[in-house]
């Protein structure tokens, strides 16, 4: 009879038992998705290294507020020009008598990636810049927020960072510069944000994307694994936490949904062919949804080794694609 009871107390408290331990599995879950998003939003920021005057000696330090929030974006602005080193005096240059001149120019924005300052070493930023002003452009580089010289802020994978590009490309306009002959070129997950950003720049002149991904979901479940030892299946916990902590909506960040709103516009996308982080398949997805764009895969490049690997046909393709653009 003791038996007979135990074994119906026993299958009469089965449920609330499943229940609890669902309850903790959730609450393991959550936690942890919590703990994976915290350190993807906080990386430690790299300090910057590099002096302007290994670009060019005609620089000049500067900062803008960005779009969103009242954060401090720093920066550097060369001049190709080295005719108008009197703009640069004391770098504190007064361009309101030059703005005839500055609507005629040519002006790059580079783009860096994740977990970079404004020089990203592996992309080759230092060269790229030195060549594009040996090329006649001038060149603007800046930190994203929390990272080199900017104030600090939580990193969003280009969800906030966009309005640090769109206030980049709005400085220049604020100085004179015309812009629809202001151009960008961006790699990686600087892509991303320089894509979420064209509604905010609509004149800009044209738009360089290299190794682009196209869409933050897919790239979460790929990448998360390696950033973080945890299996994919915490990609929609961090999503969760994302949309709940942040305000970041990572069904607002599809790269591929905003180039499509864009059918007229032509970009140029570089893929390199040993590219073992991102899959082509993502930048193809961009070129479907954008029937005027142009795809220039480089051959035994890596993931934004396009330059590294063959500087001069970057150089080339890059300030061709600019030429046309930029008018």
């Amino acid at each position: 009879m003791t038996n007979i009871i135990s074994s119906f107390r026993t299958k009469k408290n089965a449920p609330k038992v499943l229940v609890s331990l669902l309850i903790l599995a959730l609450i393991v879950y959550f936690s942890i998705s919590y703990y994976a998003l915290y350190k993807i939003v906080h990386p430690k920021p790299k300090p910057l290294m590099v002096s302007p005057v290994e670009i060019s000696q005609q620089y000049e330090d500067i900062s803008f507020k960005s779009q969103k929030g009242n954060i401090k974006i720093s920066g550097w602005l060369f001049r190709a020009n080295s005719s108008d080193k009197q703009s640069f005096s004391a770098n504190k240059p007064s361009f309101s008598s030059n703005k005839q001149s500055l609507a005629s120019e040519k002006t790059i924005i580079l783009v860096s990636g994740s977990d970079q300052n404004r020089i990203d070493p592996g992309y080759g930023t230092v060269n790229v810049a030195k060549d594009l002003l040996k090329k006649g452009y001038n060149v603007l580089i800046f930190d994203f927020r929390g990272r080199g010289n900017s104030d600090y802020a939580i990193h969003t994978i280009g969800y906030f960072e966009k309005y640090d590009l769109a206030a980049a490309y709005d400085y220049l306009v604020d100085r004179g510069y015309n812009p629809h002959k202001i151009g960008i070129l961006s790699i990686s997950l600087g892509a991303g944000a320089t894509i979420f950003a064209l509604p905010l720049i609509p004149d800009v002149g044209g738009v360089v994307i290299d190794s682009p991904y196209s869409d933050v979901h897919t790239l979460i479940t790929r990448e998360l694994p390696s950033r973080s030892g945890l299996p994919k299946q915490f990609s929609w916990g961090i999503s969760f936490w994302a949309k709940v902590l942040y305000k970041v909506s990572f069904d607002d960040m599809v790269p591929k949904n905003v180039i499509a709103t864009y059918p007229d516009k032509k970009f140029l996308f570089i893929y390199g062919t040993k590219d073992n982080l991102f899959p082509i398949d993502d930048t193809i997805d961009l070129l479907k949804v954008s029937p005027k764009s142009e795809l220039w895969l480089v051959p035994e490049a890596g993931h934004v080794k396009g330059y590294q690997t063959n500087p001069q046909a970057y150089i080339n393709k890059v300030t061709t694609y600019f030429e046309e653009q930029l008018r």
